[in-house]
């Protein structure tokens, strides 16, 4: 017998029986696991669950796959498993309008069944299989808020990893965990994960006691990473509930929103966290943990302030040498979602890396006997490496090099693009070599080419909110040193270009030093322009020639 197609199969047999059992208006079709932009993928050749179960929406318990009728339900069942694997459920079920094949993820057991469970039978398995006691089954069955839309107007739901990433940071805080580490890869929305475990997190507090008050602070070490969920995020779905800690501690809201240094004074005045009280806020979220809020840090008082609350670590950096004592600090993470699982998944995108490799970076920079810097200065004698480019010595036709060759990129494909800089004179410089490599497209828009750092002050922030909107025609390039390294959103960004060292700097070495010790700053050797040629390179790599 072939039976009927997979379609048919389903609207005659698999949704009357899931309604039957009670699932008339708990489950979710064609609930998307991997976006159609994946290319390599992990999960089998489909990417989405035929019905997903859940108690409520963002709390599902259980999966099943269909399959055309008499091809047999067990067709569908590893694929139904590997759902549940991903969506950290304990229930795969498989079926082909008339059997039905179960496997309990828990028990590793798997059954014939005569119907569909039950919504109570499933949601009983998943407490049990998650060890929930009854405040928290009662906090995961708290409803996300629907309030954020998308530009079509349709409500921003959450993908896969983001219900499961809420769902175990809730089980962790209500387990009496006192820290808690969020890991999950840049572009991947943790602000938007974030909003949604503070939305069910207060949405029980006052199911539960509605009198006492529960407050949230949300912290970071730059302007920007507060700026952009406060105002993108959470007001339009907490309104007047989310407020911004500025100059003095500020009273009566449920979340707020401070930068350590708004928190914390630097001379010997009271800082304005000790405006509040020790126990004053239930969570902290911490974003960009593994910077700031390391053992040492000078901020690190406002988190010792408020022991009594849960610390809720986010971070997209895996753990290294460099950063074991923020993983020290919070544990390890209770969810992680990597850039490459982001990739594979579809929902990060591919890139490729081009490598351009500038004579001086390759073989070295020394001057000749006698050369002067252009204030007229010696410079001292040494082998200039990539490590002492733009600190200790500027060589300003190397930037116009690189600002030449990237130009010819992007006239070749077009694309906004953010260039790393070693600091913020070297943005600058970086910026005029861009401006005068780009004649017509600075002419037509002023804005075409820009530096965003914090030395340009409500200037810069005014371009970083032209350089996020996907809207917006300018700036295409922005230049930058420290400021748009994490946590920016550039919906349309193409290129990401780091004409600076990276991995760990190490220590200048002593002779270096010693060559510099009558330098009153690093980087005032500016040397007179060289004559510069270049050409490329066979193979992946581009050489820049003197």
């Amino acid at each position: 017998m072939t039976g009927r197609n997979e379609r048919d199969t389903c609207r005659e047999f698999v949704v009357p029986r899931l309604v039957e059992s009670g699932w008339a208006d708990s489950f979710r079709t064609e609930y998307v696991v991997r976006s159609d932009l994946a290319t390599n993928t992990t999960l089998g050749g489909d990417s989405r669950v035929d019905y997903l179960l859940e108690i409520v929406p963002g709390l599902p318990v259980g999966v099943v796959e269909a399959k055309r009728e008499y091809s047999s339900p067990g067709q569908g069942l590893q694929q139904a498993i590997e759902y549940a694997v991903a969506l950290d459920l304990p229930t795969a079920i498989a079926s082909d309008g008339h059997a039905i094949i179960e496997r309990d993820l828990s028990t590793g057991t798997e059954r014939h069944l005569d119907a569909f469970p039950t919504p109570p039978e499933l949601w009983d398995r998943y407490a049990r299989h998650h060890h929930l006691d009854e405040e928290a089954r009662s906090a995961l069955s708290q409803p996300l808020s629907q309030t954020l839309t998308n530009a079509d107007g349709s409500i921003r739901q959450l993908r896969y990893y983001q219900v499961v990433a809420i769902n175990r940071v809730l089980r962790a805080i209500l387990a009496g965990e006192p820290r808690v580490l969020l890991l999950m890869a840049t572009g991947s929305g943790k602000t938007l994960t974030a909003l949604q475990l503070c939305w069910k997190l207060l949405s029980y507090w006052r199911a539960v006691d509605a009198e006492r008050p529960r407050r949230i602070l949300y912290v970071a070490d730059r302007d920007a990473l507060i700026k952009s969920p406060l105002n993108g995020y959470f007001r339009p779905v907490f309104g007047e509930g989310a407020t911004r800690i500025q100059g003095h501690a500020v009273m009566g809201r449920e979340i707020y929103f401070a930068t350590y240094q708004s928190l914390k004074n630097s001379n010997d005045a009271e800082s304005t966290f000790e405006g509040y009280p020790p126990d004053f806020f239930d969570v902290v979220i911490v974003d960009e943990c593994h910077r700031g809020s390391v053992p040492g840090s000078s901020w690190r008082a406002v988190l010792d302030r408020f022991t009594s609350a849960v610390h809720l670590g986010l971070t997209a950096t895996p753990k290294r040498d460099e950063n074991v004592d923020t993983y020290d600090y919070f544990g390890e993470p209770v969810f992680e979602y990597s850039l490459r699982q982001g990739i594979e998944d579809g929902y990060l995108a591919p890139y490729t890396v081009r490598r351009v490799v500038l004579t001086p970076d390759a073989e070295g920079w020394r001057p000749d006997p006698g050369e002067v810097d252009t204030f007229g200065r010696d410079i001292p004698d040494g082998l200039y490496t990539t490590r002492d480019f733009e600190r200790l010595v500027s060589l300003l036709r190397r930037t116009d090099a690189a600002a030449r060759h990237l130009t010819q990129i992007f006239r070749d494909r077009p694309g906004r693009a953010v260039v790393f800089c070693v600091d913020s004179e070297h943005a600058e410089q970086m910026r005029q070599a861009m401006v005068a490599h780009n004649l017509p497209e600075v002419a037509a828009d002023p804005f075409w080419v820009v530096r965003i750092v914090s030395a340009e002050g409500e200037t810069g922030r005014r371009q970083l909110d032209r350089l996020c909107d996907p809207e917006s025609s300018s700036p295409v390039v922005a230049t930058t040193s420290r400021m748009l390294s994490t946590g920016i959103d550039v919906q349309d960004l193409k290129y990401v270009v780091l004409f600076r060292p990276i991995g760990s700097i190490g220590r200048v070495q002593a002779d270096r030093r010693t060559r510099f010790a009558s330098v009153p700053r690093q980087r005032q050797v500016l040397l007179r322009d060289r004559g510069l040629r270049w050409r490329v390179c066979p193979l992946l790599r581009s050489r820049l020639r003197w």
